[in-house]
């Protein structure tokens, strides 16, 4: 049920950015606003997140259970630290954009 999560939510990646590009144009928004950089900047974060830490674990996990894979190579999966720092980061990044984008703050230091 998670790799089928998973593959749902990379599917939604493409329409979600082409929305929030149409919502910045539509807010008259500039692309150089501060609270939008720094949401891109975590959007980037957060795929290479994905891409370095939590994908080649999802690819090996997905491989195993297609073949007969006993309990102890379940939990060696499942208790994988590096997949789990990943899967961690991407949670943390990910409420961290969604606050960047719905409190829009200033983030100017110099104001």
């Amino acid at each position: 049920m998670a790799f089928f999560a998973s593959r749902f939510a990379g599917l939604l990646v493409g329409p979600g950015v082409l929305a929030g590009i149409v919502l910045v144009f539509l807010g008259g928004w500039s692309l150089l606003t501060p609270w939008l950089v720094a949401s891109l900047a975590l959007v980037a974060a957060l795929m290479a997140v994905e891409h370095r830490l939590v994908r080649p674990w999802a690819t090996q996990a997905q491989a195993a259970l297609r073949g007969a894979v006993s309990a102890v190579e379940v939990k060696a999966f499942a208790g994988d630290k590096r997949a789990l720092v990943g899967r961690l980061t991407m949670i943390t990044l990910f409420a961290l954009i969604v606050a960047l984008m719905t409190a829009k703050p200033e983030l100017n230091p110099f104001a």
